[in-house]
């Protein structure tokens, strides 16, 4: 199982999701080599690499590997394969939350589709894509875990 957040490593909502993420997600997942966390760092709001030690000490964890993606193309790559829209007009991906199982292949081209998503984003569509909650990530998490046996 793989977990992908993205996030600016500045961005005030997406560090207070990091350190819900930390707090009740991977400080309380078991020490498992089925799940792996990558978070992808982009300078959405004038974030740099070197704001990522600090973004990353809120997981408090060592399973999770910081990516620095400064072009911004990986945020609409991702909001186009994510159908991310407000309405019709796409939303720029980012202070999302995903979930992706063990057996998900990521082509060249697109993104597979993850099982759950999660996003602190104004104007998505929260039912499709609910509201951040590291609780109910958590509890996500641990179902697809007991689903998925060694």
């Amino acid at each position: 199982m793989r977990l992908l957040f993205v996030v600016d490593p500045i961005c005030p909502e997406c560090l207070r999701g990091l350190a819900d993420m930390g707090d009740d997600v991977l400080a309380k997942l078991p020490k498992d080599a089925r799940i792996k966390a990558y978070v992808v760092h982009d300078p959405v709001i004038g974030g740099t690499d070197k704001d990522i030690p600090a973004a990353a000490e809120l997981l408090h964890t060592t399973i999770a590997r910081h990516y620095w993606e400064p072009t911004g193309d990986y945020g609409r790559q991702m909001s186009q394969a994510l159908s991310l829209l407000h309405g019709t007009k796409p939303v720029y991906a980012w202070d999302v939350w995903m979930i992706y199982p063990p057996n998900a292949v990521w082509s060249l081209k697109d993104p597979p589709q993850p099982a759950f998503l999660m996003h602190q984003r104004p104007g998505l569509d929260n039912a499709k894509f609910p509201p951040l909650d590291s609780k109910v990530f958590f509890a996500k998490v641990n179902a697809m875990l007991a689903a998925n046996p060694r």
